[in-house]
């Protein structure tokens, strides 16, 4: 499927319910969401972008929402997108949606998603190939070495799925405090709109009032925003009564500012773990980490993760070893560029550097790499 499917049929289900609520307060509803992607994709082919471009798209602030959904009107015409050019891949042009246009960049504006409300019937047909190129990420990953990961629309729809499988996929009303152009940032994105949710924007040190105001259920965070969310939070607010889970995740979570947040904001911290090569998947609540060192979450349902010996057979459960993630959204590979590391992708498993431990109850500890 294309990931952008999902619209068309909620822009008739629910066409007045809040889709995204920007930083500025205002709201757009699915029924606009989805005429803005259209009115986006009509912009971009007056470039000469279609399926099977490769297209370089920048996601900057202050309005995010420009930034999502150009990428999602890029992914409903076919087009590829990328964080930074990739070597031996053509970039037709590079889209900028944010202040601060460099030369010879397609400046992105709000009048990029005015046009006349989307009509499902009369919309041209997307491209529906799930092993269609939707995006290439580019990654340091746990390695520090450089990557540009391929990612399909077939892979983005099993990470959301996943998310849904682990943790839930009712409607939530969720800050997303990440990049919505990365892989985390963009699956969680897709997970809370598909859903029927309403995808809150709002920078860190806003986010409390944000929160308040709209009856916030779910915030995504690495530790360092959060850290700032909590630094710019007024000491007679919080906690807050409305949320049910606060995501922590691309670092370790320091004990002090565990206690902290468990105390201004709500007991329900989850740590998260994941990699660009899989996503997301190990979760847990973090209080239940904090006895047991090097605990970095339970493993998702659907996800396999084994530790090899140096032979690369699998080792018995509560053994510490390489380890290696198969998983429905697992990246088939790299780019092209990359190639010398397609040994890292073998028979459906990504082969990461890091050391581990698998236990028999599903957690997943780290202690190397």
């Amino acid at each position: 499927m294309n990931i952008t499917e999902p619209f068309r049929r909620l822009a008739r289900l629910v066409p007045d319910q809040p889709a995204i609520i920007r930083a500025d307060g205002s709201v757009i509803s699915y029924r606009a969401l989805d005429s803005a992607i259209d009115a986006m994709g009509r912009h971009a082919s007056r470039f000469g972008i279609g399926a099977g471009d490769t297209v370089q798209v920048r996601v900057i602030g202050p309005d995010e929402s420009l930034g999502l959904i150009l990428l999602l009107a890029m992914a409903r015409l076919g087009a590829v997108t990328t964080d930074t050019p990739v070597p031996g891949r053509r970039t037709r042009l590079t889209f900028h949606a944010g202040p601060g246009a460099p030369p010879a960049t397609v400046t992105v504006d709000a009048g990029w998603m005015a046009g006349p409300p989307a009509d499902p019937a009369a919309s041209p047909p997307m491209p529906m190939d799930g092993a269609a190129v939707l995006r290439i990420f580019a990654s340091s990953g746990s390695t520090g070495l450089p990557k540009q990961i391929v990612i399909t629309h077939g892979q983005m729809t099993q990470r959301v799925l996943l998310r849904w499988l682990s943790q839930g996929g009712g409607p939530t009303t969720r800050i997303i405090g990440i990049n919505p152009g990365g892989s985390w940032g963009l699956s969680v994105a897709l997970a809370s709109l598909w859903a029927r949710g309403t995808v809150v924007l709002s920078n860190p040190a806003d986010a409390p009032a944000a929160i308040a105001r709209h009856h916030v259920d779910s915030l995504i965070l690495t530790p360092a925003s959060l850290r700032t969310m909590l630094d710019a939070m007024p000491p007679d607010l919080g906690p807050f009564p409305s949320l049910r889970a606060v995501e922590v995740g691309g670092s370790l979570l320091p004990p002090a500012l565990l206690h902290l947040a468990r105390e201004r904001l709500t007991p329900h911290i989850q740590s998260a773990m994941g990699a660009t090569e899989v996503g997301a998947f190990v979760t847990a609540p973090a209080i239940d980490l904090a006895d047991r060192p090097g605990a970095v979450g339970l493993i998702w349902p659907g996800v396999e993760v084994q530790a090899l010996d140096p032979d690369g057979q699998a080792l018995p459960a509560g053994t510490a070893g390489v380890l290696r993630v198969r998983s429905p959204g697992n990246a088939s590979g790299y780019a092209a560029a990359d190639a010398a590391r397609e040994d890292w992708f073998k028979d459906g498993w990504f082969y990461s550097s890091d050391i581990g431990t698998v236990w028999p109850d599903g957690m997943l500890t780290l202690s190397g790499r």
